[in-house]
């Protein structure tokens, strides 16, 4: 498999391997309906330290892998899928903290573009509870092992986590509110 997380991320979202059903959803209300009257939920992973929206069932993957700096770690990642579109958690515990946050997360998000031939938009630094987090737009054309389509990305870091969150919108524009929906609902415990 290849080092980029966020291809790791994608890629794990075909194997059947390490699936099983996640910790139980809370507060079947607590976010609005967007798409074809489908209720929004919250789901909150306590081990992984975050709540986010979801439209439908989930499956959670376990996999290990090495980090740039060679480490080993153990990747989390919660997705749920929504019509042709995928919606992504993908968090690991850090191995060490950098120099500079917000750089580290520029860093993160150029390689991710440049590995994935995409183009990115609509860089936004944001702060969620505290955390550094950087926002884009990830374009990506049609190839061989994907059809291409339209990311939405949020990468956070904490002290002792790196968060992504992803909206693979595959099926057009119309669903482009549930991805901006997804990574808003995002929050840190």
């Amino acid at each position: 498999m290849k080092h980029l997380l966020t291809i790791l991320a994608l890629s794990l979202l075909t194997l059947p391997s390490c699936k099983k059903k996640a910790e139980t959803p809370q507060g079947e209300e607590s976010l609005s309906t967007i798409n074809h009257d489908v209720k929004w939920k919250t789901f909150t992973s306590p081990e992984g330290g975050y709540s986010v929206g979801y439209q439908r069932e989930h499956t959670k993957n376990v996999k290990k892998m090495k980090t740039p700096t060679g480490s080993e770690v153990e990747v989390n990642i919660h997705y749920f899928n929504v019509h042709n579109d995928v919606f992504v958690v993908h968090w690991y515990d850090r191995d060490k903290k950098s120099q500079n946050d917000r750089e580290e997360l520029k860093a993160r998000m150029i390689s991710t573009a440049k590995r994935m031939s995409g183009n990115l938009s609509g860089f936004k630094e944001l702060t969620v509870k505290g955390s550094p987090a950087l926002r884009a737009i990830l374009l990506t054309p049609p190839n061989r092992q994907s059809p291409g389509g339209t990311k939405l990305i949020l990468m956070v870091l904490t002290p002792k986590r790196f968060y992504l969150v992803l909206a693979n919108l595959k099926s057009g524009s119309v669903n482009r509110k549930n991805g901006e929906k997804f990574l808003e609902s995002f929050t840190l415990l």
